[in-house]
């Protein structure tokens, strides 16, 4: 794990060097996610315009995620054997943070932006630490405090995805609302590839973060 001295604040590359290193250790499930999840959207996009299969896939994709970080905190270390959170906490942050994300980017944007960075190392807090939606919620936000710019000057590549990927839904449907293949498949490897970068960065910024509170706990003692 990159080192951060007492004081100092979190750098993109060293929040992009933690992030590359849990992809590594977790490759498996990570591939796993985007090759499902993708499938299974395409599937959806090209071939039900009536939309009856949504909600089966959010379904897997809350799953699927579940699974994928799950995994990565796992196998990097982050833990010394399995999560102290649960499923249940899972899906709690997921309803939670994402609703008022989403409602911070259809006000003016910016507020959806403050929100996904000060939360950004959420599911951290919540399964290696096991504590509750709100409590890790709150420890996130006072965590980030100090480090809003560099978490987001990170989290730019993962919005940029997204919003390509909506962008190219809007072009790639026709009339009766199916999504041709390619502009599909493009899409969703773009929003997925998203998730994945999204969630890893906030993980690095937890096991960065907690390195850091670790280290000025242990000045004081």
């Amino acid at each position: 794990m990159n080192a951060v001295g007492n004081g100092e604040q979190l750098a993109v590359d060293t929040i992009a060097g933690e992030a590359m290193r849990l992809v590594s250790t977790a490759l498996p499930a990570v591939g796993a996610y985007l090759v499902v999840m993708v499938i299974a959207s395409v599937l959806a996009d090209t071939q039900d315009a009536a939309g009856s299969t949504d909600l089966l896939v959010s379904v897997l994709n809350i799953a699927a995620g579940f699974y994928m970080t799950k995994a990565l905190i796992e196998s990097s270390g982050l833990v010394d054997s399995t999560i102290a959170g649960g499923f249940w906490t899972y899906l709690g942050i997921g309803i939670l943070t994402g609703i008022a994300i989403a409602f911070g980017l259809l006000l003016l944007i910016v507020p959806g932006l403050v929100l996904a960075v000060r939360w950004a190392p959420v599911y951290g807090y919540a399964l290696a630490e096991g504590e509750s939606v709100t409590e890790a919620m709150g420890k996130a936000w006072t965590a980030t405090g100090d480090h809003f710019v560099p978490i987001l000057l990170t989290l730019l590549m993962p919005f940029a995805l997204s919003a390509v990927a909506i962008g190219a839904y809007f072009f790639g449907a026709d009339e009766s609302g199916l999504v041709s293949l390619p502009f599909s498949l493009a899409a969703n490897v773009m929003l997925y590839s998203a998730t994945i970068v999204s969630t890893v960065i906030g993980l690095a910024c937890y096991a960065l973060l907690r390195e850091r509170a670790g280290m000025l706990a242990d000045v004081f003692e």
